[in-house]
């Protein structure tokens, strides 16, 4: 696998390798950039929340520039939420607002789980995987409370179509 790695932040390109047979970008920062020449048909990339906590989940954390479809997630936490509290991951077309979209992917991400613990998720809804440009991706407190998350990291994989 190679993937190349745009740090927004820092504005500059890396490149990395791993097995053989597949490509994914990774993109790091406050947000994703790319050109559309770079939008490779098939190509799979990295977005999500590098850090949050309870106050942000339900907020939008990728807009797609062009069409897309949601491959899995993971998610893992420093502290647990404190209470049973979950969270999905839901498609918001252009115009929803976070709370009024579709889940995306069906099983939902366990708050109080173990701390440090990554959880890997990859059963998408064929219905609700896919996005066009100007379609986005929030987090969405599915049940409970997160009051006392914190340190909290989410990655989502996702692939050009």
């Amino acid at each position: 696998m190679s993937y190349t790695h745009f740090d927004q932040v820092s504005g500059k390109n890396g490149l990395g390798v791993g097995a053989k047979g597949s490509e994914i970008a990774l993109f790091s920062g406050t947000g994703m950039a790319a050109l559309p020449s770079q939008f490779i048909k098939g190509q799979k990339f990295v977005v999500g929340l590098p850090s949050f906590a309870a106050a942000d989940i339900g907020v939008r954390f990728f807009v797609a520039p062009a069409p897309c479809k949601v491959i899995s997630a993971t998610e893992v936490h420093s502290t647990v939420a404190g209470q049973a509290g979950t969270m999905k991951i839901e498609l918001l077309l252009s115009g929803d607002e976070p709370a009024n979209g579709n889940v995306c992917i069906t099983t939902a991400f366990d708050l109080a789980s173990t701390a440090n613990t990554p959880v890997t998720v990859t059963d998408v809804i064929p219905t609700y995987q896919n996005l066009v440009a100007g379609s986005s991706l929030s987090t969405l407190l599915a049940s409970g409370a997160a009051t006392s998350l914190a340190g909290a990291s989410l990655s989502v994989v996702m692939e050009w179509t």
